[in-house]
């Protein structure tokens, strides 16, 4: 076998090797459908050999660089498939070599300046590394596996609506700040409904909430800060509901800062000064007479 690789890459006949590839997979992938205890050996090589055909398509003119990213990424769905039926200590192979199909696509698509597709191919790549967190965390399988799925699903997403953005040529900073903030969102997983919501939630509000405060104070226009403060007060409102201290004090502290700064931005700089400085002293007198609401303290340390 190898040696009949070797003269084909010599000779440059990629339509045979393709085919050469092709009907080395077949067994191996019939195996895989019929026998459970061969999966974890027969789908890495059948997957393998399928990707090396489909790489090779390419310069052999049998498949478009597009065509052949799908079937790559087809074959990550697929090997993604086939794992759920795998012992924990025996899917590793057959997780290495998805990835690699995963990657391989995505290399191929920026080869050929696809820009368009390989945002869609990262935004399906990132929903399907999700969707196998998701499966890992119903089944309560909290091996560094199935945090490092939701991690890559979360980079692939954000890349995607970062590649979106890029190919809309947008300058809003929303465009840019929201996918990373999802993408921190994402990469949570399964800690945002149980977990700390600082860890959790954190991240990913203030990476959404910053850009945009900054840029409602310092840009014209009163669209942008009336929909932060109505984000913020979703926030609050979501916090406080769900018991989630991360948004509840992000969503506060976004609309003080965001209404402190639309009046500073307002009035002339020396009046600007001096409110901010006789805000900090009165704040710094008044701190030793403040009490919270009665009960609020001990509400807020109940929230995660």
């Amino acid at each position: 076998m190898v040696l009949a690789v070797a003269q084909l890459v010599a000779a440059a006949r990629w339509p045979a090797l393709v085919a050469l590839l092709v009907l080395t997979a077949l067994p191996a992938a019939g195996v895989a459908a019929v026998r459970r205890d061969e999966r974890p050996d027969a789908v890495p090589s059948a997957a393998g050999c399928l990707a090396a055909a489909a790489l090779l398509a390419v310069p052999a003119g049998l498949l478009s660089p597009g065509a052949a990213a799908a079937a790559l990424t087809g074959l990550f769905a697929a090997t993604l498939a086939a794992r759920p039926g795998m012992a924990a200590d025996l899917r590793g192979p057959t997780g290495t070599v998805g990835a690699v199909c995963a990657g391989a696509a995505l290399v191929v698509l920026a080869v050929d300046a696809a820009w368009a597709p390989l945002a869609l191919h990262l935004a399906v790549q990132g929903v399907l590394s999700c969707g196998w967190g998701a499966l890992l965390a119903r089944r309560r399988d909290d091996s560094p596996e199935a945090a490092a799925a939701w991690r890559t699903g979360a980079a692939e997403l954000g890349a995607a609506g970062w590649t979106a953005a890029a190919l809309a040529g947008s300058t809003v900073v929303e465009a840019w700040s929201l996918p990373a903030a999802a993408a921190l969102l994402v990469a949570a997983g399964p800690r945002l409904l149980d977990g700390p919501s600082w860890p959790a939630w954190g991240p990913g509000l203030v990476t959404a909430a910053a850009p945009s405060t900054v840029a409602a104070v310092l840009q014209p226009g009163a669209l942008r800060p009336a929909l932060v403060l109505l984000a913020a007060a979703a926030a609050m409102a979501l916090g406080a509901r769900a018991a989630v201290r991360a948004a509840l004090l992000t969503g506060a502290v976004t609309a003080v800062t965001l209404t402190a700064g639309l009046v500073v931005a307002a009035l002339p700089l020396p009046l600007a000064a001096v409110l901010v400085v006789g805000t900090g002293l009165l704040g710094l007198g008044a701190r030793r007479e403040l009490r919270p609401v009665a009960g609020f303290g001990e509400r807020l340390a109940e929230m995660r």
